[in-house]
């Protein structure tokens, strides 16, 4: 019988690296950058309760994909597929 020893990973490079976390790491950025238009749109008219509301909003959507497990399976699936 012959011992065959597994084979060898894959040479990780920065472009390989990049692949799978550039998309990641692009969701990542985009959810602060909502609130930060809707806030930029909103306060060029000027009043404090149509700022306050889209404060309000980006807190709540910030908390909930943070909460949610749906939110959560785009990661758990890069990790699934990106480690083999």
């Amino acid at each position: 019988m012959r011992d065959s020893a597994p084979p060898a990973p894959p040479a990780v490079t920065n472009a390989r690296l990049f692949s799978i976390a550039g998309p990641a790491m692009l969701a990542n950025l985009t959810t602060p950058l909502l609130g930060l238009v809707a806030t930029a749109a909103i306060g060029r008219l000027g009043e404090a309760h149509l700022l306050g509301g889209v404060a309000m909003s980006a807190l709540i959507f910030l908390i909930a994909r943070g909460l949610l497990p749906a939110a959560r399976y785009p990661a758990l699936v890069k990790t699934t597929f990106g480690s083999g």
